[in-house]
């Protein structure tokens, strides 16, 4: 019912397939202590996450992100990748990543790597639904199909098991807006069986690779 509001009041993204979807392959990265999973159980007010991640098939959208979160606002920072960037980060080739001219925030995730042991945790590939208002710069995503894997070496390629992390009743809608969500806005997403939550795809990607032995 709300895809059928949003349909009717909002765009869809442009890079979308012809369905209006798209496909989001993400690698999550942690430290050797598991600190973003152990904060995110915590509930730790201030965290970040480093992720590589790409679109559909397409290798030239590879890229990497850090998503930081304080008191409940988020802030995102990407640079592009280099098919090389991202073999020297499995590889632990990270010196190179940082001696040479390279984006400000590759050289940072580098370091990370280097001091805190930084280290490939999961896969996380979803399909996702992007509704958007440039006016407003309000960007609202359903995502469904939510699944990991652990096979790191064949992130590229796609050629891993996948595990559900979800249940398929349900469905990941996720509003993105800078100041003041507009009042129209609200309306749309007004459901009476909708369930506010903090739902962090590494976490319970974690989660679920732990109980199945599948962590590295």
């Amino acid at each position: 019912m709300i895809c059928q509001r949003l349909d009717a009041a909002f765009s869809k993204d442009t890079n979308a397939d012809n369905d209006g979807s798209y496909l989001i392959h993400s690698l999550y990265f942690d430290d050797y202590l598991n600190s973003c999973a152990n904060e995110n159980e915590a509930g730790i007010n201030k965290r970040k996450k480093y992720r590589i991640r790409y679109y559909g098939k397409n290798l030239n959208t590879l890229k990497l992100e850090r998503k930081e979160k304080y008191n409940g606002l988020c802030h995102k920072d990407s640079c592009k990748l280099t098919i090389d960037d991202y073999h020297n980060i499995l590889n632990n080739n990270y010196h190179q990543l940082i001696y040479e001219d390279k984006p400000q925030l590759l050289k940072e995730f580098a370091l990370e790597c280097l001091n805190k042991l930084f280290r490939p945790k999961a896969i996380i590939d979803y399909k996702r639904i992007a509704y958007v208002d440039k006016g407003y710069n309000i960007r609202i995503t359903v995502d469904t199909q939510i699944s990991t894997s652990n096979e790191y070496e064949h992130f590229l390629d796609g050629n891993y098991l996948h595990y559900g992390i979800n249940d398929d009743r349900y469905q990941l809608l996720e509003c993105k807006f800078d100041d003041i969500l507009p009042s129209y806005v609200k309306h749309l997403l007004s459901l009476d069986n909708l369930r506010q939550t903090s739902f962090s795809k590494y976490y319970y990607s974690f989660i679920a690779l732990y109980d199945m032995g599948k962590l590295r």
